[in-house]
């Protein structure tokens, strides 16, 4: 969608823009070639929501009758961009059988050319949707501020700070089966998995580490300060 944009009134300019979307497939990673339905869901770039906004502040001070308030007051600078994205989804997964093999809706029992889609290997739990699971929320604000001092007409000397991730808030990778745990069950009996009986009865397990975040996305740094001088002429 086109963006909201606010020109410069009163020293602020601002603008937003939010994005809706949504990514489907079907047929990847199938356990069963005549029946696709169960692998028909989310795609791993979908990202449902996307809030971005900027602003840059320049107060005005021209009204101001105190000369010591004006010049104090002038020539500030502060801008700010936010980012605020919803998570990327995931497939819950069946661990390794209690036999020591996979069991027979895993991935890795079919054709190797239809295993690059997230599941790599692993069964999807029967039941459950394709991509059904959500990472976190990555949420980031950076903030800027600036103050220039006129030298003479033609020369100036600004300085600058600025911090990303103002709040150091950890932002997880969730995708492709990285960042978080997504074995779900873990198949058990006495022919599960044993790789020789045709007709196999597994119980499933809840597994306790399922949704466990693991890694935090270094594209996402923590809180990092940076500092900045610089000279016009």
């Amino acid at each position: 969608m086109n963006p909201i944009q606010r020109r410069v009134t009163h020293g602020l300019s601002m603008m937003t823009s939010y994005t809706f979307s949504k990514g489907l497939q079907t047929g990847a990673d199938f356990n069963n070639q005549f029946d696709l339905s169960n692998t028909h869901g989310p795609t791993l770039l979908d990202q449902r929501h996307r809030l971005s906004i900027a602003a840059v502040y320049a107060p005005d001070v021209s009204g101001l009758q105190n000369g010591l308030e004006r010049h104090l007051l002038s020539h500030w600078t502060v801008s700010t961009v936010m980012q605020f994205n919803s998570g990327r989804p995931y497939t819950g997964l069946l661990t390794g059988a209690s036999g020591g093999n996979t069991v027979n809706d895993s991935a890795a029992n079919e054709s190797t050319g239809n295993t690059a889609a997230g599941i790599a290997g692993a069964g999807p739990v029967p039941g459950q949707g394709y991509n059904s699971f959500y990472g976190p929320w990555i949420n980031e604000i950076d903030l800027g501020l600036a103050r220039a001092f006129r030298i003479t007409d033609r020369q100036s000397i600004e300085l600058q700070a600025q911090v990303f991730n103002l709040f150091n808030h950890p932002n997880y990778f969730v995708q492709a089966g990285a960042g978080i745990a997504q074995n779900q069950y873990t198949p058990t009996g006495s022919q599960c998995g044993d790789g020789a009986t045709a007709t196999q009865t597994c119980n499933l397990v809840p597994a306790a580490g399922f949704q466990t975040l693991q890694s935090i996305n270094q594209l996402n740094v923590p809180r990092t300060f940076q500092f900045a001088f610089r000279y016009r002429f």
